[in-house]
Protein backbone atom coordinates (compact mmCIF):
# COMPACT_ATOMS: atom_id res chain seq x y z
CA UNK A 1 0.00 0.00 0.00
CA UNK A 2 1.36 3.45 -0.80
CA UNK A 3 1.12 6.51 1.42
CA UNK A 4 -1.55 9.01 0.40
CA UNK A 5 -1.15 12.65 1.41
CA UNK A 6 -4.22 13.94 3.20
CA UNK A 7 -4.50 17.46 1.86
CA UNK A 8 -7.18 19.79 3.15
CA UNK A 9 -9.36 16.94 4.31
CA UNK A 10 -12.66 18.21 5.68
CA UNK A 11 -14.06 16.70 8.85
CA UNK A 12 -17.79 16.81 9.54
CA UNK A 13 -19.78 15.93 12.60
CA UNK A 14 -23.09 14.12 12.67
CA UNK A 15 -26.09 16.24 11.71
CA UNK A 16 -28.71 13.74 12.78
CA UNK A 17 -29.42 15.23 16.22
CA UNK A 18 -31.70 18.02 17.36
CA UNK A 19 -31.25 21.66 16.39
CA UNK A 20 -33.55 24.22 17.96
CA UNK A 21 -32.61 26.76 15.30
CA UNK A 22 -33.54 24.55 12.36
CA UNK A 23 -37.24 23.65 12.05
CA UNK A 24 -36.44 21.09 9.33
CA UNK A 25 -34.59 18.81 11.77
CA UNK A 26 -36.75 16.00 13.15
CA UNK A 27 -36.09 16.02 16.90
CA UNK A 28 -38.07 12.81 17.40
CA UNK A 29 -36.05 10.73 14.92
CA UNK A 30 -34.01 7.79 16.16
CA UNK A 31 -30.27 8.34 16.39
CA UNK A 32 -28.60 7.77 13.03
CA UNK A 33 -25.57 5.50 13.32
CA UNK A 34 -23.09 3.97 10.85
CA UNK A 35 -23.77 0.45 9.60
CA UNK A 36 -22.24 -2.67 11.14
CA UNK A 37 -19.30 -3.43 8.79
CA UNK A 38 -19.89 -7.20 8.78
CA UNK A 39 -23.68 -7.44 8.75
CA UNK A 40 -25.55 -8.13 5.53
CA UNK A 41 -26.26 -4.87 3.72
CA UNK A 42 -29.95 -4.58 2.95
CA UNK A 43 -32.31 -1.72 2.20
CA UNK A 44 -34.15 -0.17 5.14
CA UNK A 45 -36.44 1.51 2.60
CA UNK A 46 -38.63 0.42 -0.30
CA UNK A 47 -37.83 1.05 -3.94
CA UNK A 48 -40.43 2.54 -6.24
CA UNK A 49 -40.22 3.56 -9.86
CA UNK A 50 -41.85 3.81 -13.26
CA UNK A 51 -41.08 3.81 -16.95
CA UNK A 52 -40.42 7.39 -18.08
CA UNK A 53 -40.24 7.85 -21.85
CA UNK A 54 -39.59 4.13 -22.18
CA UNK A 55 -36.73 4.10 -19.66
CA UNK A 56 -36.85 2.62 -16.18
CA UNK A 57 -36.37 5.06 -13.32
CA UNK A 58 -36.00 3.81 -9.75
CA UNK A 59 -36.59 5.97 -6.72
CA UNK A 60 -37.34 6.13 -3.03
CA UNK A 61 -39.33 9.02 -1.58
CA UNK A 62 -39.92 8.98 2.20
CA UNK A 63 -42.81 10.71 3.92
CA UNK A 64 -42.25 14.44 4.28
CA UNK A 65 -39.04 14.40 2.21
CA UNK A 66 -36.49 17.09 2.96
CA UNK A 67 -34.43 16.75 -0.21
CA UNK A 68 -33.77 14.78 -3.39
CA UNK A 69 -30.52 13.32 -4.71
CA UNK A 70 -30.11 12.25 -8.34
CA UNK A 71 -27.75 9.31 -8.89
CA UNK A 72 -25.47 8.86 -11.92
CA UNK A 73 -23.57 5.68 -12.76
CA UNK A 74 -20.16 5.49 -14.40
CA UNK A 75 -19.01 4.20 -17.79
CA UNK A 76 -20.54 0.85 -18.76
CA UNK A 77 -22.95 1.22 -15.84
CA UNK A 78 -26.70 1.11 -15.53
CA UNK A 79 -29.38 1.67 -12.92
CA UNK A 80 -28.67 -1.82 -11.58
CA UNK A 81 -25.05 -0.77 -10.96
CA UNK A 82 -26.15 1.87 -8.48
CA UNK A 83 -28.39 -0.54 -6.58
CA UNK A 84 -25.49 -2.69 -5.34
CA UNK A 85 -24.56 -3.08 -1.68
CA UNK A 86 -22.08 -0.22 -1.29
CA UNK A 87 -24.59 2.23 -2.76
CA UNK A 88 -27.26 0.91 -0.40
CA UNK A 89 -25.09 1.94 2.55
CA UNK A 90 -25.40 5.55 1.39
CA UNK A 91 -29.08 5.26 0.50
CA UNK A 92 -29.87 3.90 3.96
CA UNK A 93 -28.21 6.93 5.51
CA UNK A 94 -30.13 9.28 3.22
CA UNK A 95 -33.42 7.51 3.89
CA UNK A 96 -32.97 7.91 7.65
CA UNK A 97 -32.59 11.63 7.03
CA UNK A 98 -35.77 11.69 4.90
CA UNK A 99 -33.83 12.51 1.73
CA UNK A 100 -35.25 11.01 -1.47
CA UNK A 101 -33.10 9.62 -4.29
CA UNK A 102 -33.68 8.64 -7.91
CA UNK A 103 -31.62 6.87 -10.59
CA UNK A 104 -31.87 5.75 -14.19
CA UNK A 105 -29.64 4.28 -16.89
CA UNK A 106 -28.03 6.47 -19.53
CA UNK A 107 -29.58 6.54 -23.01
CA UNK A 108 -26.24 5.49 -24.48
CA UNK A 109 -26.19 1.74 -23.85
CA UNK A 110 -23.18 1.03 -26.07
CA UNK A 111 -20.74 2.92 -23.84
CA UNK A 112 -22.99 3.23 -20.81
CA UNK A 113 -22.40 6.98 -20.41
CA UNK A 114 -24.70 9.96 -19.90
CA UNK A 115 -24.96 12.72 -22.47
CA UNK A 116 -22.76 15.50 -21.12
CA UNK A 117 -22.24 17.21 -24.47
CA UNK A 118 -25.66 18.46 -25.63
CA UNK A 119 -26.46 21.58 -23.60
CA UNK A 120 -30.00 22.04 -24.95
CA UNK A 121 -32.25 20.32 -22.37
CA UNK A 122 -34.81 19.37 -25.02
CA UNK A 123 -32.20 17.75 -27.28
CA UNK A 124 -30.07 16.14 -24.59
CA UNK A 125 -30.40 12.34 -24.68
CA UNK A 126 -30.94 12.02 -20.92
CA UNK A 127 -32.38 15.21 -19.48
CA UNK A 128 -35.96 14.71 -20.76
CA UNK A 129 -36.14 11.50 -18.71
CA UNK A 130 -34.88 13.33 -15.63
CA UNK A 131 -37.44 16.07 -16.19
CA UNK A 132 -40.20 13.54 -16.72
CA UNK A 133 -39.22 11.68 -13.57
CA UNK A 134 -39.17 14.87 -11.53
CA UNK A 135 -42.57 15.94 -12.81
CA UNK A 136 -43.95 12.50 -11.99
CA UNK A 137 -42.46 12.57 -8.50
CA UNK A 138 -43.92 16.00 -7.79
CA UNK A 139 -47.29 14.77 -9.08
CA UNK A 140 -47.45 11.48 -7.16
CA UNK A 141 -45.33 11.92 -3.97
CA UNK A 142 -44.74 14.46 -1.21
CA UNK A 143 -41.90 16.07 -3.16
CA UNK A 144 -42.51 19.68 -4.11
CA UNK A 145 -41.26 21.57 -7.14
CA UNK A 146 -38.91 23.64 -4.97
CA UNK A 147 -37.38 20.71 -3.10
CA UNK A 148 -33.63 21.22 -2.45
CA UNK A 149 -31.68 18.70 -4.51
CA UNK A 150 -28.26 17.50 -5.50
CA UNK A 151 -26.50 14.67 -7.32
CA UNK A 152 -24.26 11.70 -6.54
CA UNK A 153 -21.90 10.40 -9.19
CA UNK A 154 -19.29 7.70 -9.57
CA UNK A 155 -16.41 7.88 -12.06
CA UNK A 156 -17.76 9.50 -15.25
CA UNK A 157 -21.02 9.88 -13.38
CA UNK A 158 -19.34 12.75 -11.51
CA UNK A 159 -19.27 14.67 -14.78
CA UNK A 160 -22.96 13.89 -15.25
CA UNK A 161 -23.66 15.12 -11.71
CA UNK A 162 -22.03 18.47 -12.42
CA UNK A 163 -23.37 18.81 -15.96
CA UNK A 164 -26.98 18.03 -15.10
CA UNK A 165 -26.71 20.04 -11.91
CA UNK A 166 -26.06 23.12 -14.02
CA UNK A 167 -28.88 22.18 -16.36
CA UNK A 168 -31.30 21.63 -13.49
CA UNK A 169 -30.38 24.98 -11.99
CA UNK A 170 -30.92 26.67 -15.36
CA UNK A 171 -34.38 25.08 -15.44
CA UNK A 172 -35.17 26.74 -12.12
CA UNK A 173 -34.74 23.62 -9.97
CA UNK A 174 -33.33 24.09 -6.47
CA UNK A 175 -29.97 22.37 -7.05
CA UNK A 176 -27.45 22.75 -4.20
CA UNK A 177 -24.85 19.99 -3.75
CA UNK A 178 -22.83 17.24 -5.44
CA UNK A 179 -21.10 14.09 -4.21
CA UNK A 180 -18.12 13.01 -6.31
CA UNK A 181 -16.81 9.43 -6.03
CA UNK A 182 -13.59 8.59 -7.90
CA UNK A 183 -14.21 11.01 -10.74
CA UNK A 184 -12.95 14.40 -11.85
CA UNK A 185 -16.28 15.87 -12.88
CA UNK A 186 -16.16 18.87 -10.57
CA UNK A 187 -14.49 20.97 -13.27
CA UNK A 188 -17.88 21.01 -15.01
CA UNK A 189 -19.52 22.76 -12.05
CA UNK A 190 -17.80 25.05 -9.55
CA UNK A 191 -21.04 26.64 -8.34
CA UNK A 192 -21.97 24.19 -5.58
CA UNK A 193 -20.49 22.63 -2.45
CA UNK A 194 -19.31 19.05 -2.90
CA UNK A 195 -18.01 16.06 -0.98
CA UNK A 196 -15.22 14.04 -2.59
CA UNK A 197 -14.31 10.36 -2.09
CA UNK A 198 -11.05 8.91 -3.40
CA UNK A 199 -9.44 5.45 -3.34
CA UNK A 200 -5.79 4.82 -2.53
CA UNK A 201 -5.05 2.49 -5.48
CA UNK A 202 -7.36 4.07 -8.06
CA UNK A 203 -5.44 4.59 -11.30
CA UNK A 204 -8.46 5.83 -13.29
CA UNK A 205 -8.99 8.85 -11.05
CA UNK A 206 -6.06 9.02 -8.66
CA UNK A 207 -6.26 10.44 -5.13
CA UNK A 208 -4.13 13.32 -6.39
CA UNK A 209 -6.74 14.06 -9.06
CA UNK A 210 -9.48 14.06 -6.43
CA UNK A 211 -7.44 16.47 -4.32
CA UNK A 212 -7.13 18.71 -7.39
CA UNK A 213 -10.94 18.63 -7.70
CA UNK A 214 -11.27 19.57 -4.06
CA UNK A 215 -8.90 22.51 -4.62
CA UNK A 216 -11.21 23.71 -7.40
CA UNK A 217 -14.09 23.58 -4.95
CA UNK A 218 -12.02 25.48 -2.38
CA UNK A 219 -11.52 28.23 -4.94
CA UNK A 220 -15.22 29.01 -4.51
CA UNK A 221 -16.26 27.60 -1.13
CA UNK A 222 -14.88 27.32 2.41
CA UNK A 223 -13.24 24.11 3.61
CA UNK A 224 -16.35 22.84 5.38
CA UNK A 225 -18.19 22.91 2.03
CA UNK A 226 -15.55 20.81 0.25
CA UNK A 227 -14.75 17.79 2.47
CA UNK A 228 -12.70 14.92 1.08
CA UNK A 229 -12.47 11.32 2.28
CA UNK A 230 -9.63 9.00 1.29
CA UNK A 231 -10.38 5.28 1.10
CA UNK A 232 -7.35 3.16 2.02
CA UNK A 233 -6.54 -0.47 1.26
CA UNK A 234 -7.23 -2.77 4.21
CA UNK A 235 -6.74 -6.50 4.84
CA UNK A 236 -9.66 -8.71 3.86
CA UNK A 237 -11.55 -9.86 6.94
CA UNK A 238 -12.98 -13.41 6.71
CA UNK A 239 -16.38 -11.90 7.59
CA UNK A 240 -16.29 -9.24 4.90
CA UNK A 241 -18.24 -11.02 2.15
CA UNK A 242 -21.16 -11.58 4.54
CA UNK A 243 -22.00 -7.94 3.80
CA UNK A 244 -23.42 -9.30 0.54
CA UNK A 245 -26.83 -11.03 0.53
CA UNK A 246 -25.25 -13.83 -1.55
CA UNK A 247 -22.95 -14.88 1.34
CA UNK A 248 -23.68 -16.20 4.82
CA UNK A 249 -21.08 -15.78 7.57
CA UNK A 250 -20.01 -19.40 7.02
CA UNK A 251 -19.76 -18.95 3.25
CA UNK A 252 -17.76 -15.75 3.73
CA UNK A 253 -15.21 -17.64 5.83
CA UNK A 254 -15.07 -20.44 3.25
CA UNK A 255 -14.64 -17.94 0.44
CA UNK A 256 -11.78 -16.32 2.38
CA UNK A 257 -10.04 -19.69 2.60
CA UNK A 258 -10.54 -20.15 -1.13
CA UNK A 259 -8.97 -16.74 -1.82
CA UNK A 260 -5.97 -17.82 0.24
CA UNK A 261 -5.72 -21.07 -1.73
CA UNK A 262 -5.86 -19.10 -4.99
CA UNK A 263 -3.08 -16.80 -3.70
CA UNK A 264 -5.17 -13.64 -3.96
CA UNK A 265 -4.70 -12.95 -0.26
CA UNK A 266 -2.47 -14.39 2.43
CA UNK A 267 -3.62 -15.88 5.71
CA UNK A 268 -3.82 -12.42 7.30
CA UNK A 269 -6.02 -11.14 4.48
CA UNK A 270 -3.37 -8.96 2.86
CA UNK A 271 -3.41 -8.77 -0.93
CA UNK A 272 -0.92 -11.27 -2.38
CA UNK A 273 -0.50 -10.04 -5.97
CA UNK A 274 0.50 -6.90 -7.85
CA UNK A 275 -2.40 -4.56 -8.57
CA UNK A 276 -1.13 -4.22 -12.13
CA UNK A 277 -2.57 -7.71 -12.55
CA UNK A 278 -5.91 -6.92 -10.88
CA UNK A 279 -8.25 -7.64 -13.78
CA UNK A 280 -6.43 -10.84 -14.76
CA UNK A 281 -6.46 -12.03 -11.16
CA UNK A 282 -10.17 -11.33 -10.76
CA UNK A 283 -10.90 -13.20 -14.00
CA UNK A 284 -8.86 -16.15 -12.72
CA UNK A 285 -10.81 -15.99 -9.46
CA UNK A 286 -14.15 -16.07 -11.26
CA UNK A 287 -13.06 -19.07 -13.35
CA UNK A 288 -11.94 -21.07 -10.33
CA UNK A 289 -14.28 -20.08 -7.54
CA UNK A 290 -17.05 -22.21 -6.06
CA UNK A 291 -18.85 -19.05 -4.96
CA UNK A 292 -20.45 -16.01 -6.57
CA UNK A 293 -17.08 -14.52 -7.47
CA UNK A 294 -18.43 -11.66 -9.56
CA UNK A 295 -20.32 -10.31 -6.54
CA UNK A 296 -17.40 -11.03 -4.22
CA UNK A 297 -15.19 -8.98 -6.54
CA UNK A 298 -17.29 -5.87 -5.83
CA UNK A 299 -16.17 -6.12 -2.20
CA UNK A 300 -12.60 -7.02 -3.07
CA UNK A 301 -12.31 -3.85 -5.13
CA UNK A 302 -13.46 -1.85 -2.11
CA UNK A 303 -11.07 -3.63 0.27
CA UNK A 304 -8.19 -3.10 -2.14
CA UNK A 305 -9.18 0.57 -2.67
CA UNK A 306 -9.28 0.40 -6.46
CA UNK A 307 -11.62 2.21 -8.88
CA UNK A 308 -15.02 1.47 -7.36
CA UNK A 309 -17.91 3.03 -5.45
CA UNK A 310 -17.51 2.65 -1.69
CA UNK A 311 -20.00 3.30 1.08
CA UNK A 312 -17.22 3.48 3.67
CA UNK A 313 -17.96 7.12 4.41
CA UNK A 314 -21.74 6.95 3.92
CA UNK A 315 -22.52 8.33 7.38
CA UNK A 316 -20.38 11.46 6.96
CA UNK A 317 -21.32 11.85 3.31
CA UNK A 318 -25.05 11.80 4.06
CA UNK A 319 -24.58 14.17 6.99
CA UNK A 320 -22.80 16.63 4.69
CA UNK A 321 -25.47 16.34 2.00
CA UNK A 322 -28.17 16.90 4.62
CA UNK A 323 -26.40 19.98 5.99
CA UNK A 324 -26.23 21.62 2.56
CA UNK A 325 -29.75 20.70 1.50
CA UNK A 326 -31.22 22.16 4.69
CA UNK A 327 -29.41 25.52 4.59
Amino acid sequence: MRWIPIFLAGVLGCSGGSDDDNPDVDDTAAEIVPADPYRTISEIFEWGGEQIDGRGVRWHVPENPRGLMWVFHGTNGSVSSVMQAEWVLLYNQLAQRRIAFAATSSANREEGIFDTEETDPARNADFPVLRGAFERLVETTDLTADVPMGAIGFSRGTTASAFFGQMMEAEGWNFRVTSMHSGGGYFRNTAHPSVFVSAENDTSTTPEAMIASQKQCLGVHPLEDCPIHHGLEIPLDPRRLARLPQFSQEQSAEAFDELVELSLVDGQGDRAFDLADLEDELMRYERNSDFNASMAATQLRVVWATHRFSGEFAFDEAAFIESILLR
